[in-house]
């Protein structure tokens, strides 16, 4: 079984003995599909210093685990039965909004028809529910409750119910704050056992695996559909910002091109560049080592040079902060031959830029194969709850002695005392 670590190197160290101890991180372990979660979990869990924090499993095997752990404890981990890559987590990332558009909507047949959503259990899946508890009027307490992680900073989630109870104003809201790609699969499965009838998720992430269906997080949307849930998914959100093209590098300098340019610009000025690259080989199997260069007006701010050696991912990640005329550019340093291999562009919108309506697919099972990710977000910039456009305020009846259900949490996290 092949394995791949995608380690932190600022974790690294050169002399073992002489250096202080590495404080602990927060890493993923991805699983072979035939993979025992709960074995793995138990074995690594075993383990001095490491600290379970979330177990998106998925019946019949596979899935992922996010662990605090110590550095010295990489190697350990990497190499316990089923684990296939050792890496950082996948976050997700909101899909936009700048209005709820409850006009454009127009709920007049809607309503005449007593469609209120009345009996229907709806689970939001986002990154963030600031505010929610403070919107008494927007979010009445009968009807939404909190039961998976904590708030947060990020009031995008809050917004999403908003929306959902204006359409549908008695509805039952729980809300699932998630972090990671990991937790955001222990929340599907946990919104099933809490026997929700629908699941919306307005997130996304991005350009971290190809569009086969095959991610650990498209497979536990499979799962849930077949389970009989419901799952709605934000749409839209990238289009206009992917370019297809194909590597070459036929000058042989080791710079590949994209459509005979060695350089992709990001069209925005000031602030953050993230990037992301991810080109069409196997997960856990690319044999050509790419690695990822951002620059700000041609010098080089920040890199991504992780090795794939046959065994690794096909992605690169790198940011600058500060940057004033960003641009990504990819180099190759080992591996076989990267002609002809695809990736694509996307360029995302500044932070704090709501458009109107939700985008972006909370999964990677419909995105294309092989895409350079690029990102510029505007620095200090938010966008608090408040500055939602005003629209109109539907009144929602009370529900009286409406069940509120508890925090939930992964049954074995719960056990060990986790």
């Amino acid at each position: 079984m092949r394995r791949a670590w995608s380690l932190l190197p600022a974790l690294f160290i050169g002399d073992a003995e002489a250096a202080e101890p590495a404080p602990a991180a927060v890493i993923t372990l991805r699983l072979a599909e035939d993979a025992d979660a709960q074995a793995t979990l138990n074995a690594a869990a075993a383990l001095p210093g490491v600290r379970a924090l979330a177990v998106g499993a998925i019946p019949g095997g596979g899935g992922l685990i996010d662990l605090s752990a110590s550095p010295t404890r990489w190697a350990e981990l990497a190499a316990l039965p089923g684990v296939v890559h050792l890496g950082e987590p996948w976050r997700p990332h909101a899909k936009a909004v700048q209005s709820e558009g409850l006009d454009t909507l127009d709920l007049t047949a809607w309503d005449a028809a007593g469609l209120t959503g009345r009996g229907v259990t709806v689970a939001v899946i986002d990154v963030g529910f600031s505010g929610w508890d403070q919107a008494a009027e927007e979010l009445p307490p009968s009807q939404v409750s909190l039961v998976y992680g904590e708030a947060g900073g990020d009031s995008h989630g809050a917004a999403v119910a908003e929306v959902i109870l204006d359409v549908a104003p008695e509805v039952e809201l729980r809300l699932y704050r998630v972090t990671s790609a990991a937790e955001f699969i222990e929340a599907l499965t946990l919104a099933e056992q809490d026997g929700v009838d629908l699941v919306c998720a307005s997130l996304g992430f991005d350009n971290v695996w190809h569009a086969d269906g095959g991610s650990p997080m498209s497979l536990a949307v499979d799962r849930l559909h077949d389970a009989g849930v419901a799952y709605v998914a934000a749409a839209g959100n990238e289009v206009g910002r992917y370019a297809a093209g194909v590597l070459s590098d036929a000058d042989g300098d080791g710079w590949l091109t994209l459509g005979g340019a060695e350089r992709v610009y990001l069209n925005d000025s000031g602030g953050l560049a993230s990037v992301s690259l991810r080109w069409d080989e196997p997960f856990g199997a690319a044999a050509v080592d790419l690695a990822l260069h951002v620059e700000d007006g041609g010098v080089e701010c920040g890199v991504s040079d992780e090795a794939q050696r046959g065994a690794g991912d096909p992605f690169e990640a790198a940011s600058c902060v500060g940057v004033s005329l960003a641009s990504a550019r990819v180099r190759q340093v080992g591996g076989g031959s990267a002609e002809g291999l695809i990736r694509l562009d996307l360029q995302p919108r500044r932070r704090g830029r709501r458009r109107a309506g939700h985008g972006g697919h909370p999964h990677p099972a419909r995105r294309r194969p092989g895409c350079l990710e690029r990102r510029r977000l505007a620095r200090g910039r938010r966008h608090p709850r408040g500055l939602l456009l005003p629209r109109p305020h539907r009144r929602r009846p009370a529900q009286a002695g409406a069940r509120r259900p508890q925090r939930r949490e992964h049954p074995e996290l719960r056990r060990r005392g986790v």
